[in-house]
């Protein structure tokens, strides 16, 4: 019999974006037979987090929300808007 096992790490970095690891275990007959790493950032603005839900269970969400605070939320587009401006 063929069994998986997922493991969901995240890890805020310094600059607020968060790192999301998911490790997929392999199982068969109970003897593990391989494992798959996953991983990608998410930011701290909607388009991102809607992205976010697509693989993250409310436990984690719970987590981005508390992390991705409104004050988070508007530096990060302010500082977005001042690269554009720094480009243009």
């Amino acid at each position: 019999m063929f069994t998986e096992e997922k493991d969901t790490f995240l890890q805020v970095m310094p600059n607020k974006f968060i790192k999301v690891t998911i490790v997929s275990s392999y199982f068969k007959n109970s003897v593990k037979i391989g494992e798959e790493t996953w991983q990608c950032i998410v930011e701290p603005n909607k388009a991102s987090i809607e992205n976010a839900k697509t693989f993250l269970d409310d436990y984690y969400m719970n987590i981005v929300y508390n992390v991705f605070t409104d004050e988070v939320m508007e530096a990060y587009a302010l500082s977005y808007q001042n690269e554009e401006t720094i480009i243009e």
